[in-house]
C-alpha cells in the first residue's frame, strides 16, 4: 500500500511538472518574440536617430550660414547637447549643402 502511494504522489509530481514545463517554454517563447520585436523597434528608433542628428547639423550648418550673411547673433545649435552620447558623429560622411548666390537676393 505505501508504495502504491508513493507511485501515485510520484506519478502526480509528474504531471503537474510536465503541466508547469509546458506552460514555462510558451511564457519562453513569448518573450522571446517580444524581445525580438523591440530590438527591431529600436534599431528602427536608432536609425531614425541619426537621421535627425544630420538633419539638425544640416539646419545648424544653414543657421550658420544666415548668421554671417545677415550680421546677427543667433544660438549655435550645435552647444545644445544630444539625446543620446554620440549622435553628433554620424557614420557616414557630411555632405555640404550648397547654395545659389540668388537664395540671398532679398529685394
Amino acid at each position: 500500500m505505501r508504495k502504491q502511494q508513493r507511485l501515485e504522489y510520484l506519478t502526480s509530481t509528474v504531471a503537474r511538472m510536465t503541466d508547469e514545463k509546458a506552460r514555462m517554454a510558451a511564457l519562453v517563447a513569448g518573450l522571446t518574440q517580444q524581445r525580438r520585436r523591440l530590438e527591431s523597434e529600436n534599431s528602427a528608433l536608432r536609425a531614425q536617430a541619426v537621421q535627425f542628428a544630420d538633419r539638425l547639423q544640416s539646419l545648424s550648418s544653414v543657421l550658420c550660414l544666415v548668421d554671417d550673411v545677415r550680421g546677427a547673433a543667433m544660438e549655435d545649435v550645435s552647444e545644445i547637447p544630444p539625446p543620446v552620447p554620440g549622435l553628433w558623429q554620424s557614420p557616414r560622411p557630411a555632405v555640404p549643402i550648397l547654395a545659389s548666390a540668388d537664395v540671398f537676393d532679398c529685394c
